[in-house]
């Protein structure tokens, strides 16, 4: 019995030797198909695209196509995406408030129970601020969406990067999963 466990907490560890072996926080986890870029590879609409993966996680059943999101972007300009969600939205869903955080992690995991939070990040090796849709924190990491890829950091270094947050609600008639 004894050699049986050995055996399984060694295969255990072997499992997750490899899986970690080479993981940065930069590098990304595994595509889900529901994550779109909604066309941010080419054009800087990372606040539309940021809006449109926070909606689809909030509300799953809900599944955006690229050509919505670019179209709003081209209509409303860099600068309106936030607005865009208040007052427009997408599929007739829209934010119930935006209400900026400040870039403090104190009260994230919180903003993210309410209906969830749109971050202004220095990613990598990029020049300007980028949007990104955070969709989990723990007391020790924060996973987000951008460019169609789930991407994690340590709470550290999520606090060393964000600029600013967005706390998003939702109407109340619109709960997660009703679309």
């Amino acid at each position: 019995m004894k050699r049986i466990v050995l055996l399984v907490i060694v295969g255990l560890i072997s499992v997750l030797a490899t899986a970690t072996a080479g993981a940065t926080s930069n590098q990304p986890l595994p595509r889900p198909p529901a994550w779109g870029d909604f066309g941010n590879t080419t054009l800087p609409d990372c606040v539309y695209a940021a809006d449109a993966n926070l909606l689809e996680f909030n509300f799953p059943r809900i599944r955006l196509s690229e050509s919505q999101v670019v179209q709003a972007f081209q209509a409303n300009g860099e600068d309106d995406g936030l607005l865009y969600m208040e007052t427009t939205g997408f599929d007739g869903i829209k934010a119930a408030s935006v209400i900026p955080l400040g870039a403090s992690t104190t009260g994230l995991q919180l903003a993210m129970a309410q209906g969830g939070v749109q971050a202004w990040i220095h990613f990598p090796r990029e020049p300007d601020v980028h949007a990104v849709a955070v969709i989990k924190v723990t007391t020790n990491r924060v996973e987000f969406v951008s460019w169609g890829y789930t991407y994690w950091w340590s709470m550290k270094e999520y606090h060393q990067r964000v600029v600013q947050q967005y706390a998003f609600t939702w109407n109340s008639a619109m709960t997660s999963g009703s679309q």
